[in-house]
């Protein structure tokens, strides 16, 4: 649920902090992966549930109260609506859906955070995101 307006300065975080983040977080799920590889025997049943698992982590972790995955609760750093409210689950799933198309856009709308003064991804400047110092 999105809540009113909250007047309060952010620092919109960079390339380098987001990315120490999703280090935390990838190394998180490749744990849980290489457990599950040992129960699953197809690879494309594997990748499904890999895919599913991955959008429910981000799609949970950053509408949540803490606001962000493990990664970013462990930098400090969590994810807003341009409002300062926290994000709705809705919201949430489409951010995972558009990180998705920027991987297939061979990682631009990624990149574009170290060329935009409000460090914004393309999926942050759709869905009026922000990525922000606690």
């Amino acid at each position: 649920m999105e809540n009113e307006s909250i007047d309060v300065e952010y620092e919109p975080v960079g390339f380098s902090e987001r990315l120490f983040a999703y280090n935390i977080d990838i190394t998180i799920l490749i744990i849980l992966f290489i457990l599950v590889s040992f129960m699953v025997e197809s690879n494309s049943i594997l990748y499904s549930i890999c895919m599913s698992v991955v959008t429910l982590y981000y799609t949970l972790f950053e509408s949540s109260k803490r606001q962000g995955t493990p990664g970013k609760i462990y930098h400090k750093l969590k994810v807003i609506n341009e409002n300062g409210t926290r994000i709705s689950v809705l919201k949430a799933f489409l951010r995972v859906l558009l990180k998705y198309v920027s991987i297939l856009l061979l990682f631009l709308g990624i990149f574009m955070i170290y060329f935009r003064k409000d460090r914004k991804s393309l999926h942050d400047i759709i869905l009026k995101t922000q990525v922000v110092k606690q």
